[in-house]
Parts: structure tokens; C-alpha cells; sequence
């Protein structure tokens, strides 16, 4: 079940990255997102949820992380995608853009944090 954490801490980062690179692309050319990308990111939070599932189940079998830390940083994650849609409402289109890449580089730099403290 560890393991299963690990992969996908993994697939975290690597998706969330790309979907930086693409916001940014999209905030670089001054648009905004596409509904494909915006559709992606919605799967990204499937992605953390399942992490997160993951991470309750190994709770529940006794296998705590070593620092407190590691569960903020988790809750974090989850939300940081609902809290950019708030704050991206009634935004111009390239703003939308920014707080969703943000939200993307929060969630990377946060997962490898939560790693750390595993």
C-alpha cells in the first residue's frame, strides 16, 4: 500500500507539472484556459483524491506519516484546485490562466515537501 502512495506521489508531479507548463503557455500567450485543459485539471483532482484515499487507508492500518506536516501539506493539495476556481471567477480570461498554473506549482512544490516528510 506503500507503494501504491509512492506511485502515486509519482503521478502527481509529473501531471501537475505538465499542466503548469500548459497554463503558463496559456498565460504567456494571453489567453485563457481551453475547456481540455480545464477538463485535465478536473482529472488531476481525481488524482490528488486518490492519493489521498490512498494516504487515509494507510492511516487506518496504522502506518502514520513521521510528521504532522505531512497531512497539512495533503489537505492543501486537495484543495488548492477549488480554491483557485474561486479566486479565478469572473476573471479575465489570462488571469484564469495564472491562478490555475499557480495552483499547479503549489501542488508540485507541495507534494515533494509532503515526500519529505513522508
Amino acid at each position: 500500500m506503500i507503494e501504491l502512495h509512492r506511485v502515486f506521489f509519482t503521478a502527481v508531479v509529473v501531471y501537475f507539472a505538465v499542466m503548469l507548463l500548459l497554463f503558463a503557455v496559456s498565460w504567456l500567450r494571453g489567453q485563457g484556459p481551453s475547456g481540455s485543459a480545464l477538463g485535465a485539471l478536473i482529472i488531476g483532482e481525481a488524482l490528488l483524491l486518490l492519493q489521498s484515499i490512498v494516504g487515509l487507508v494507510l492511516i487506518a492500518i496504522g502506518k502514520r506519516p513521521d510528521s504532522a506536516l505531512h497531512w497539512l501539506y495533503g489537505a492543501v493539495l486537495v484543495l488548492s484546485v477549488p480554491v483557485a476556481y474561486v479566486f479565478s471567477a469572473q476573471r479575465e480570461d489570462r488571469q484564469v490562466s495564472l491562478f490555475y498554473g499557480l495552483a499547479c506549482l503549489l501542488i508540485v512544490a507541495l507534494a515533494v515537501r509532503a515526500a519529505m516528510t513522508g
